[in-house]
Order: C-alpha cells, then structure tokens, then sequence
C-alpha cells in the first residue's frame, strides 16, 4: 500500500489554525510515527497508580514534532500494533503550548493505517515547535517534568539547520485555547472562534472577570462553538483582551493541557469538611461534573471553599476553567475517570443557562442480591424502596469533639433483598421517610457489617425519588407486589440486630453521658457490652401481687397480703428483683437497673428463693450466688430515660434484656465502629 503523508500539516497546526482549513489533509492529517518512548511517571508514594505515558515523535515529511498518546491509547502501543515508523491517520487531537512555548500534539484518537508493521522512514523531515533543536529528543518528557525509559532517540537533532523560529507573540496570541489547531475532524468544535477580537470589540466589554470567581462580573463572548452545540449562548464569557476559549469534553482533560473550558453539571457536591492535626487546620468539598463525555471530580480547599461553596447548585450547569488536573486518588472515589481537578481560588467558574445537551447523574446500580458478589470496600451504586427508617442519632467527632447526625435505613429491591444504608450529617437531619421513598444513591461503601452494609461517604451523593426508568420500575413494583414481600437480609449480624435489619446502636459506656442519652422526650434505646462489677446486695426485691399481669407491691396487714389495685389479699407475696447492679467497660462504670427477668438470669434463682434463704439465715448462699454472678460479660439491651424526683432530673438506666457475648459478632460490631469513626 502507497503511504502519502499530509505534507506541511504540522506546520499549519503550530502557526495558523485557519489556513486552508478545510483541506481534507489538514483535517485528519496522514503522519509517520519515527519514534516511541515511554514516559515512566516519577516515584510517589501517595500515587501508586500512576498510569505510564507514552511520547511520540510525528512526522508529516517535511517536519517532525513531539506528541503525547492519550493513556485510553496505551494499548494500541503495548500490543505492538503501532511501532516505530507505523503511520497513523489523527481523528482526534489538539496542540498544547507546554513550557517555553514548546508545542506538544496531545494524540486523543487516530487510525493506524500500518497495523503491527512499519515502513521506511519517509522524507527528511526537520524540526518543528521547539526553540532549541538540540534539546527536541527530550523535550515531551521533560516539558511533563518525566524522565524517559531510555535516551536512544533515532531523530537526528543536532543539525543547526532544522531550527524553526519562535512564533511572534502575534501569532501566539491567535492559537487556541490548547495553543494550535483544532484539526481532527473536530472543526466546528474547536476552531469556532479562535479568531483574535479586534480593539474596537474589546473596547465595549465590561471591565474585569467574566465569572463568579474572585472579581465577578458576567458577560456572553457571541459566535463561538462549542463541544455539544454550536450556540452563542453555548460559550463561556471572557474577560477584556483574552483569547476565547473553545469547549472540551471531560474526557480529554489530562495534566498536559494547560488552556481549557469544560462545560458541565454539578452532580454531587459534599458538606464542607474540616480537618485539625499536626500539619495545620484546614477545610474542603468535594463535588462531580459531568457532561455528555464523561465525568471528573473536583475538590476545593480553604479559600476556595470561602469563594466557591455557596455558589455551587447541584444540577446547574457551569462553564470551568484554570482548575489543576491531576491523577486521581482512587481511594477516596468511584468516579470513572483517571484524573480529577482541584478548583483553587484563581479558578473560574460560570454559571450557564443553555444546559439542555448536558446530562444528569450517571449510574451503574449494583441489585441488593448481589452485593456478596462486590469485594468490601468497594464504591458501588445502588437504588431501592426505603423499607424502614431509623431514629436520628447524635453523635460526636472523637477528632474534631464536634456533633454530627446519623440515620440508619433500610432499603430493597425487586431481588427481594434488604440492606442497611447509613446517612450522615444535613443528609441524616433533612431526609424526609413519607411514602417509602425510591433513594438512588451513587458512590456508597460496601462494608461487611452485618453481613453487608452500605454507607455514604464525603464523596457520595444520593437523591430521592429520582427522575430516572429505574426509579419508576421499582415503584411501580413496590406498590403492586413489594410492599408485601417478605425479604432476604444479610443476616450474619451481630446481637442487637433484628430480623428486619434495624439495631440498638452500640454503645460504650461514656457514649451514655457524652451524648446525653436519655435526656430527650421520647427514651432512647442502646446496647453495651459490660462486665457485671457490683450487685447491691440490699433491697434486691419486693413483695408483689400474685395475680396475673399485675406486679404491683402489696402490703403485708398481719392475717395477708392486701394488694390496692385488685381490691384482694393474698395468703402470701410473689417477690420480684428490682436490683441495682454496676457494669463496667474500658471507658467507665455505670449503674443499671435490672427487673424480675433480669435478675433471675443473672442469679440464676428466683426472688423467692432468695428471700426463703435469708429467711433462714443462710445468707451465705446468697451471698455465693451473688459473687458467681460477678466478673461476666454481657450484651445488655438498655433503655434510658430522664425521670424527676423533688425537682431533681435523673436518667434512669433498666435493663431490658442481655445476653452472652458472641465474640465472632462483637469483632464485627467492633469493625463497624471503626468504620463510622473514620468518617468523623
């Protein structure tokens, strides 16, 4: 096959993105690939995952010119499907302006017209886009600030007659955004106005910045295109004597471009979280865009925070530019993208009206049922009805010593599962649970507590009763069938959990008083694991009514026992424990009131058996029942209310019920503790 590369192409792209611009060569340009190198990422301990570039020397056959390989275009090079001297056809690329004005092709997509083989090499191409010729074997690495995998480099550089001059500050003020050509089939996107405005037009814009960033303004640059459209109103405003910007997608955004404008809707944007420790104070959000391309997530710290928080709506949509990209830290998010940016103070961000071509959230759902599928961890999606709602429970950062809420639910699907689901913080307070609302919630850990869990983290987002086919299916199910489904749970929880997936919440014991339990209008309810330290061996029970269901104290009248409620006397009492015993974990002690039932499992005999034994002066073996009762651990199940006596409020601890310690569940109890802490 003959091979004719677009000669003068290269050239073109690096001085005049306008002439002949409707050239079929210049548009997907036919180029020679004279050499490959691999840009090995520096070592970084917190960026593990780096993924390694590839720098390409191209040639048109007359000049040559260095070029950065989009990471999508990796493999195409590591399954040896291009090699050195391979020729490709550029579908997709821009040209970045990197350093001292050196030009860079980033390559986005291209056609290999020589798969898996090469060609002699064509012309004697010369050098093109850099000030110093001798340095044009290095310079895509070192302008990335990479070192290469080797410096063997076939391209003959040192000949001072390739030299090409630097471009006039004219002629670098007409590139683009990217600092060249939109070629790349990609004309009406990326070359609409790139032309340089003339004084008088500059003359009638308004003074200062065109965006919410710090000094304000708002203004609408006429006859730009766009990347999904080609509306004036499509475009973001400029400031008085800068270069228009064009539209990027988000998926084309890398470190190595300097100079673009994305436009996209706001998904998702977190609480402003704060840290303290021994690097300094500090505070951040973190927010996703997303446009028809793809998405990025975006994280703003301190000042910016001060500038760009309450101006940020999620659903709007906003033009974004000068925000650093940097590889992401995957970690800490499950959105699907390898970069993402930090929006620092300089950034500028404006709010766009025409928002009709953009997208919403985009979702990839996980069904309830296959949750034992997905490795704990994980960042998942999911949808559901919301089954059960939990109580608002307050708790406090150990960190920050700051209050934040906390709301368990429980939702299902049409695979006939349920899960717990926690929400935090305005989320928690605010969530409205009328009519089982459908929640979709995008970015939630998947833990193991309890069998499997879910949690919302910083990062998630999750919206009720979605616009979206899923969330219609699912009503229409659940309120045909689903409301009377009787559903699977992961239902290897630990005690305190029921059946239904609702649980007392753990508790240790200076979480009682810290958080004030028992002090409300309605009693809260816990669990606490403790070890049994002292029974108040006095006054352990009381005589009680005989009859069925009534338990109220009676009297003793010399000839029976008259009981004032049932109107009767009885021969004799049934006593019934009303002890006072302590508990003790390794934050503190606390007293606990345990009834009949209670005390009976504890001591392992009846109240009137014990009452029988001091009857006859055998307090030793009560005394023996006691002491074996001590220095055993329970799970108890507690109910804590405030009650005034002579005007003295005093939360009252009682028993419910407890239990042995299943120290197998307790390791997950533990576990899940540890994971809610890591949220504070």
């Amino acid at each position: 096959m003959k091979i004719q590369l677009s000669q003068g192409a290269l050239k073109t792209c690096y001085e005049s993105p306008n002439k002949n611009p409707d050239h079929p060569a210049y548009l997907k340009p036919v180029l020679q690939v004279l050499n490959i190198k691999k840009v090995i990422p520096a070592a970084n301990p917190a960026k593990p995952d780096q993924l390694e570039r590839y720098r390409l020397i191209i040639s048109d056959g007359v000049h040559f010119m260095q070029a950065m390989l989009g990471t999508q275009l990796n493999g195409h090079v590591s399954s040896e499907e291009l090699k050195k001297h391979g020729v490709i056809r550029l579908d997709h690329y821009v040209v970045n302006t990197v350093g001292n004005k050196t030009r860079v092709f980033i390559v986005l997509k291209f056609e290999i017209l020589t798969p898996f083989e090469s060609i002699p090499k064509i012309g004697s191409p010369e050098g093109l886009g850099t000030t110093n010729p001798d340095t044009a074997a290095q310079t895509g690495a070192s302008s990335a600030g990479q070192p290469t995998s080797n410096n063997n480099n076939n391209i003959d550089t040192n000949n001072n007659n390739n030299r090409t001059p630097v471009p006039s500050a004219q002629s670098m003020q007409n590139q683009s955004g990217f600092g060249g050509s939109g070629f790349g089939g990609q004309q009406n996107q990326y070359n609409s106005g790139h032309q340089q405005q003339q004084p008088q037009q500059r003359q009638h814009q308004q003074q200062g910045r065109s965006n919410y960033g710090p000094n304000g303004g708002n203004q609408q640059q006429q006859g730009m295109g766009s990347f999904g459209g080609g509306s004036s109103s499509n475009m973001p405003p400029i400031a008085m004597g800068e270069t228009p910007m064009c539209i990027f997608p988000i998926k084309t955004l890398s470190p190595y471009q300097n100079k673009w404008t994305i436009k996209a809707r706001l998904v998702n944007k977190s609480d402003v979280r704060h840290w303290d420790n021994a690097r300094g104070q500090g505070k951040l959000f973190s927010c996703t865009f997303v446009d028809e391309s793809g998405e990025i997530r975006a994280t703003g710290f301190n000042d910016a925070v001060n500038v760009f928080y309450d101006m940020l709506e999620e659903g709007k949509v906003y033009y974004i530019s000068k925000a650093p990209i940097k590889p992401a830290k995957k970690q800490f998010s499950n959105v699907q993208n390898e970069y993402e940016m930090t929006i620092e103070p300089q950034s500028t961000i404006t709010l766009c009206t025409d928002a009709k071509d953009v997208p919403g959230v985009r979702y990839n759902f996980v069904p309830l049922d296959k949750l034992n599928e997905v490795e704990a961890n994980s960042m998942i999606d999911v949808i559901g009805v919301v089954k059960d709602v939990g109580n608002l429970s307050d708790l406090v950062s150990k960190t920050t010593q700051k209050p934040f809420k906390k709301r368990d639910l429980t939702i299902v699907d049409q695979s006939q599962y349920e899960v717990r689901m926690t929400i935090w913080g305005q989320q928690a307070e605010t969530f409205e649970p009328h009519d089982n609302p459908i929640v979709a919630a995008k970015g939630v850990k998947l833990g193991d507590f309890g069998g499997r869990s879910l949690s919302l983290m910083g990062t998630s987002s999750m919206a009720a009763n979605p616009d979206i086919p899923e969330a219609h299916n699912l009503r229409s199910w659940y309120d045909a069938d689903g409301c009377t489904v009787s559903f699977h749970s992961y239902n290897n929880a630990p005690a305190g959990i029921s059946a239904g997936g609702n649980r007392d919440p753990l508790k240790l014991i200076s979480m009682i008083k810290d958080e004030g339990l028992g002090m409300g209008e309605k009693p809260d309810y816990f669990t606490v694991r403790g070890t049994v330290g002292f029974i108040r061996p006095t006054n352990m029970s009381y005589p009680a009514c005989p009859s069925n269901g009534c338990n109220k104290k009676v009297t003793d009248i010399g000839n029976g026992w008259r009981c004032e409620k049932c109107d009767k006397t009885y021969p004799a009492p049934e006593h019934r424990y009303i002890m006072s015993f302590s508990i003790t974990d390794h934050t503190g002690q606390v007293w606990l009131q345990g009834f009949n039932e209670v005390g009976e499992q504890l001591l392992g005999m009846s109240a009137n058996e014990t009452v029988a034994l001091k009857d006859s002066q055998n307090d030793q073996a009560v005394t023996a029942a006691i002491n074996d009762a001590l220095f055993k651990t329970y799970l108890f199940k507690v109910r804590a209310k405030a009650e005034t006596y002579q005007d003295e409020s005093k939360v009252r601890l009682s028993v419910i019920s407890f239990s042995s310690v299943d120290y197998a569940a307790a390791a997950i109890d533990l576990a899940g503790m540890i994971e809610d802490m890591k949220m504070l």
